[in-house]
């Protein structure tokens, strides 16, 4: 699925899905090796590819991954 970055956060980035709220990628789910920093997370308005990886109907909360062993 392909979601589109919204904002940066210190805990990850919120995209946008294409739904009434948004969804976070929490910045453990972008690498499968090494440690994520907040200074690489994708551009603002960036689009990329994403695995729904859970979901709460409480508060609509829904997470992605992305990284490579996710996408697979």
């Amino acid at each position: 699925m392909d979601v589109l970055i919204l904002k940066h956060e210190p805990y990850g980035v919120i995209v946008d899905f294409g739904y009434e709220y948004s969804g976070i990628i929490q910045i453990t789910d972008f690498k499968d090796d090494g440690i994520m920093t907040s200074a690489e997370y994708p551009p603002i308005g960036t689009k990329i590819k994403a695995k729904v990886l859970g979901f709460k109907d409480h508060g609509f909360q829904i997470w992605f991954g992305v990284r490579p062993s996710q996408l697979k």
